[in-house]
């Protein structure tokens, strides 16, 4: 591994057409953007990414246009989760053979494994595809946690388990993970709203939904905490925290995509089942760009 992952990564949005095909050219237009503006890594077919609609064909396309456009400036992360061991295997290996920095792997959904499951499918990962792995838990998605013992397990057995990102909202787990893994295991916050309070207890940075629609504030508040301007950081947070806030006005993960939109950002549709929100929530999602001076 040729890097270190710190500060602000973007889980960037599919940009899709109206018939929800890719939007090739505004995907790369966004990631040309994101890297401008300070980011320190593209994560594609993430959550907010809508891995969970794409093809393995889609996902490994949109890695290769990410990988193209950044051109080494920043790493590449794919997300190549799934809900069996062999899948994620299979997706994990087309990640590395085309090119990706790491692989992000979401904790299998839907069926529950136990603790020992989990800890025997991320190891089964790592014997068999040569690549830095993070591992992606999100229990208001997945409806499990990865406890931060296992994660310690885990780097125990493979050094290539890099890093978390977590996205439970508990931050005193969060820091456990930082605690019981190793040094140069990173740990990165997944709720927007706790970035500075996260960066206070020493975890290493975000991965940031909001940042495809606010990244000079995300960005910014990392920076600004790191040259130790705390007060301007915590002012940024304040601001970005609505945003964030308004997650649950829309079907996930519409809203970022709905904010994209009204700052004129390729973005384009959700794929169905998910759809627009209301024309009543979109003046509410306006009233709070307008408050964060997006608009």
């Amino acid at each position: 591994m040729n890097f270190d992952l710190k500060g602000v990564i973007t889980p960037i949005v599919t940009v899709f057409n109206k018939d929800e095909s890719i939007d090739e050219k505004g995907f790369q237009t966004n990631v040309e953007y994101f890297i401008e503006h300070g980011v320190r890594g593209i994560f594609t077919g993430g959550g907010q990414g809508e891995g969970h609609s794409l093809s393995n064909d889609e996902k490994i396309r949109l890695l290769e246009m990410a990988l193209e456009t950044a051109n080494g400036r920043v790493p590449v992360l794919m997300g190549s989760g799934g809900m069996s061991t062999r899948a994620v295997i299979d997706l994990t290996r087309s990640a590395k053979q085309n090119g990706a920095d790491a692989a992000t792997i979401i904790t299998p959904f839907y069926i529950s494994p136990t603790q020992e499951e989990l800890y025997g499918h991320y190891c089964d990962i790592l014997d068999a595809v040569d690549i830095p792995v993070l591992i992606y838990n999100n229990p208001w998605r997945t409806h499990l946690n990865i406890l931060p013992v296992t994660v310690a397990r885990i780097c125990e057995y493979s050094g290539n388990l890099i890093g978390i990102k977590d996205s439970s909202g508990d931050l005193a787990m969060t820091i456990q993970y930082k605690k019981l893994c190793p040094d140069y295991f990173r740990v990165f916050i997944g709720r927007d709203q706790l970035i500075y309070a996260a960066l206070t207890s020493g975890i290493d940075g975000a991965v940031a939904a909001t940042s495809n629609a606010a990244i000079d504030i995300v960005v910014g508040i990392y920076e600004e905490y790191m040259a130790g301007n705390l007060e301007k950081a915590q002012m940024l947070q304040d601001r970005l925290t609505p945003l964030r806030e308004f997650f649950s006005q829309g079907t996930f993960p519409v809203t970022v995509k709905e904010a994209m939109d009204l700052q004129h950002l390729p973005a384009g549709p959700c794929r169905r089942p998910v759809g627009p929100i209301s024309e009543e929530k979109r003046e509410m999602l306006r009233a709070i760009l307008k408050n964060m001076e997006l608009l």
